[in-house]
């Protein structure tokens, strides 16, 4: 057997104990609390190395074995073509006003979703029945966008049938729905991981407004802070809503099992979003967002 080099782990002497973990996990009675220590266990196991699909699928096994009821619900709900609509729980009211601007789209086969955040200490997602919304374990605060809108495309990307997810915010409002189905049609027809939005270009990097989210934060230390990580150079602006198709959406499983830590710490969602999908080979394309959609005036 040949030896470890220098310093590394021995990596299969964890993976085996994990693997007793997990295992006896399954063999235990179901619980919220097994179901988490199951997911928390075998998420950590894939997150270990890319490279190893086993550990990859079983991971993904297991978020299909927990959340079984859950994901035929939302294959019963969500049709291919799918309005998010992205929001909290005190404004869920203001969700439900966006969502009947797009009623009319339902009539050609467009569903909507809502989501909110939850508790952040669990590993499960919810259907939380009293909002009429899907409840992801990531925080409701300002601060944590980015994480709930990674959860809800992670969660989407298990449910086969979804093959395009406009995002929109609680303040938006449908325009032009004939294009906007046509643009959800043409995301279909598309094999490329591709985001469709209007396009910012930063002059240079960081050449954005630092502290928007100032003022809305549930934590004060973030609440009084320039945000000082490293920002793309180019995205699809959140504030004029963009599309996803199904390509997009798989690249944040990816996100979601080996880029936890970036998720947790994103802050601006809309360049996140884009900025993580280029880095996983997928690409943006201008669509014209602002005929697409409204948005009222009232924040």
């Amino acid at each position: 057997m040949a030896s470890r080099r220098k310093g590394a782990p021995d990596a299969v002497a964890v993976l085996k104990s994990k693997a007793r973990e997990a295992l006896a996990l399954m063999d235990s009675p179901q619980t919220e609390t097994r179901d988490a220590a199951l997911l928390s266990v075998t998420r950590w196991m894939a997150s270990t190395d890319a490279r190893d699909a086993e550990t990859f699928h079983a991971y993904g096994l297991a978020f299909c074995l927990v959340h079984q009821q859950l994901l035929d619900d939302l294959r019963g709900r969500l049709t291919p073509h799918v309005v998010m609509h992205m929001t909290c729980r005190p404004r869920i009211g203001r969700a439900v006003q966006s969502s009947v601007s797009f009623a009319s789209l339902e009539t050609r086969g467009i569903s909507q979703l809502n989501v909110v955040g939850g508790d952040p200490t669990s590993s499960l997602f919810r259907w939380d029945a009293s909002l009429d919304a899907l409840c992801v374990p990531v925080a409701d605060s300002y601060d944590h966008l980015a994480g709930k809108v990674a959860a809800a495309y992670f969660v989407l990307a298990m449910v086969p049938e979804v093959k395009a997810v406009l995002k929109v915010d609680d303040d938006h409002r449908a325009g032009d729905t004939h294009s906007l189905a046509r643009l959800m049609s043409q995301a279909t027809r598309c094999r490329a991981p591709t985001q469709w939005g209007h396009h910012y270009h930063s002059p240079y990097p960081a050449g954005h407004n630092r502290i928007w989210h100032l003022g809305k934060c549930g934590d004060t230390a973030i609440n009084d802070t320039p945000y000082t990580y490293m920002g793309a150079l180019s995205w699809c602006t959140g504030e004029h809503g963009y599309v996803l198709n199904r390509a997009a959406l798989q690249r944040f499983v990816w996100a979601h099992v080996y880029f936890d830590g970036l998720v947790r710490t994103a802050l601006y969602e809309d360049a996140f979003v884009s900025d993580t999908l280029l880095r996983l080979g997928g690409r943006t394309r201008p669509a014209p967002m602002r005929s697409l959609l409204k948005a009222v005036d009232a924040y």
